[in-house]
């Protein structure tokens, strides 16, 4: 299964989100949702573990510019 990915328009400036969200991002917001209804994407930790090195310094250039970030969309980013 695909997940769809919410598109950006250049033009509007506006984040177009997917009118059917998949039925695991459907199950991750009842969850977040039930957890705790004021929980919001600046309260994620989100860490990734990316085992190709053509990658790792991309990788770590959006992790240093995300945590540098003010407001931060979230609260940690970190790639291993």
């Amino acid at each position: 299964y695909t997940l769809k990915r919410p598109h950006f328009d250049i033009q509007s400036g506006k984040l177009e989100k997917e009118p059917n969200p998949s039925p695991l991002v459907r199950w991750l917001r009842e969850r977040i949702r039930g957890f705790d209804p004021a929980l919001g994407p600046e309260d994620y930790c989100v860490y990734g573990v990316e085992g190709n090195p053509i990658f790792t310094e991309g990788l770590r250039d959006l992790e240093r510019n995300v945590m540098r970030t003010r407001p931060r969309p979230l609260r940690r980013l970190h790639f291993l």
